[in-house]
């Protein structure tokens, strides 16, 4: 990992997932008390977890119809707004490399 920049989203999960905070250390599938002290209580882990949880139990499917809105894709915010010549609306495209 480098310093100076952002962390990443996974690298963040990574983070409020380690037993590490509470003392205790994980190896394989199991967690263990470990020798060292926690540096968060019981309560402050529970809440988030539960959090991430929740956040983890959200719908993240998208609306497969024409109707959806330009603006609940970032990637893609002129989705539906642009027409050519013949009034055919245009959309993204993409591509990947080697498939």
């Amino acid at each position: 990992m480098k310093g100076n920049c952002p962390l990443s989203r996974g690298q963040i999960y990574y983070l409020l997932r380690n037993p590490v905070f509470l003392g205790k250390i994980r190896y394989k599938d199991k967690i263990w008390d470990g020798q060292h002290p926690s540096i968060i209580d019981q309560g402050v882990w529970d809440r988030v977890q539960e959090k991430m949880r929740q956040a983890s139990n959200r719908s993240r499917a998208r609306g497969g119809s024409d109707t959806r809105q330009h603006s609940n894709d970032p990637g893609a915010w002129l989705t539906g707004l642009l027409q050519d010549e013949t009034g055919d609306r245009l959309t993204p495209t993409h591509t990947t490399r080697k498939g």
